[in-house]
Order: structure tokens, then C-alpha cells, then sequence
């Protein structure tokens, strides 16, 4: 996500490019765009796509280089609920140390001039006292930035699950097929194994007669081991 926001970022400053926030739009001519898509492919993703949740990434990323919060890594995103509502505790408390006013989760009072973030409701008593609503700004803000910390896992997940671990990757390379029963294969196998005790014309000898003849070669294949040697000695001393 960092490298995306960096990149993002990179290309909004650039001279003679134009970013609409709202449209998550951007406006280059095709000279502009030549050298970032050559750079990079994820360039030609920003030009048909603009950058989703950029607005959660900055949030993130340039607020907690500047004052240290919201330090969670973007490979490992929060699992649990209590992880959200951390997220939720630091958002609001970056929010507050940008000169905003402290905001009570809890329905209460308040007093602001911020017509953003608050919005004033009819008084519901005798008093002249007003009730605010949470801010729904921030909310919304807040909610972006925990969807995007879960679409991160769930794109790690899917990727983790995807790969199969080394010790399996390395098993399918180098553990080669049983061979079928019966098959030239498998007779071939057992004759190699009596390599040392055979020697290199019954070897060959044998080699000929069980790849031209099915028959012996299912005898050679279940015959018990001294048989096996007879038999080839019989093949070249008859």
C-alpha cells in the first residue's frame, strides 16, 4: 500500500498533471503518461483507475510520518475487533492534534464552530442546550481506512493460500511419478537396482527382452530376486 501511495503521490505532483479528488480522476497528456507507464505498469492502472482510498493512504502514511501514529504495518493488517477499535482510538486522537475538537463517541455535548465535522440537532428539552451529532465526517474517513486494512488481508490471505509451501514445491520437483504396474518403467526400475550384482551383458541382455516382450516383462517384474538373476544369466549363457 505505501508503494502505491508513494507512487500516487509522485505522479499528482508532477508538473502538468491534474487530480480531481471527488472523480478520483487524473489529466495528463499522453507524453506524461509514456514516461511513468514505462517506469512502471501501476501508472496505467492510476490513469484508467485514478487510486482507490487514497485519501485513507495519505491518512495514514503522511499523518504517521509527521507525528508517529497509526504505526500498522500494511502486510499485516489488525485481526480482531479490539485491533479496529485501536485504529479507531489513534485516528481520532491524529484528528484531535490537528486542532480538532476532542470528539465524545458517546452521544454528549460540545461546543464547535467546525460545520463539517458536526451537525446541530433540535433541542429535545427545556434548556436552551444543544446536542451535537458525531462527526460524520471523521466516521466516514475512519470506516474507509479500516476497509481498506481488510481488503490488504483478505488480498494476503488469498495470495498465502495460493502458494504452495517450499517443502511441497520442492517435493513435486524433485519426487518423480510412480511408474504404472507392468510398464517398461517399472521393469527397468528393478533391473537397475541389481546393478553390482548382474553383470553389463545380462543387464543388456535383459534390457532387450523386457522392453520387446510383455509377457516376460510381467514375469520380470514379479519374479522374487535370485529368480531374477537366474534368468538372465540363463539369457546369456543358455
Amino acid at each position: 500500500m505505501k508503494t502505491q501511495y508513494t507512487q500516487f503521490t509522485e505522479l499528482i505532483q508532477h508538473t502538468g498533471v491534474g487530480w480531481d479528488g471527488p472523480t478520483n480522476t487524473v489529466k495528463a497528456n499522453p507524453d506524461i503518461w509514456d514516461k511513468f507507464i514505462k517506469r512502471n505498469s501501476n501508472f496505467r492502472t492510476f490513469r484508467s483507475k485514478g487510486c482507490k482510498h487514497y485519501e485513507a493512504l495519505k491518512l495514514i502514511y503522511k499523518t504517521s510520518s509527521a507525528t508517529g501514529g497509526l504505526r500498522i504495518s500494511s502486510t499485516d493488517p489488525p485481526h480482531s475487533p479490539r485491533s479496529y477499535e485501536r485504529i479507531e482510538e489513534e485516528f481520532l486522537a491524529l484528528r484531535n492534534s490537528r486542532g480538532k475538537e476532542a470528539i465524545d463517541l458517546a452521544e454528549g455535548s460540545g461546543d464547535s464552530d467546525d460545520p463539517i465535522d458536526e451537525a446541530e440537532e433540535p433541542v429535545v428539552t427545556g434548556s436552551r442546550r444543544r446536542v451535537r451529532k458525531r462527526g460524520s465526517n471523521n466516521k466516514s474517513q475512519l470506516q474507509e481506512l479500516i476497509d481498506l486494512y481488510k481488503e490488504s488481508k483478505v488480498k494476503k490471505d488469498k495470495a498465502k493460500n495460493s502458494t504452495p509451501p517450499e517443502s511441497k514445491k520442492s517435493k513435486s520437483v524433485t519426487s518423480p511419478e510412480k511408474p504404472a504396474q507392468n510398464s517398461i518403467g517399472e521393469a527397468m526400475v528393478i533391473l537397475n537396482q541389481m546393478r553390482g550384482t548382474i553383470s553389463v551383458r545380462e543387464y543388456l541382455a535383459g534390457t532387450a527382452r523386457i522392453t520387446e516382450d510383455e509377457r516376460w516383462r510381467q514375469a520380470f517384474v514379479w519374479m522374487y530376486e535370485e529368480a531374477r538373476r537366474e534368468w538372465l544369466h540363463n539369457l546369456v549363457h543358455p
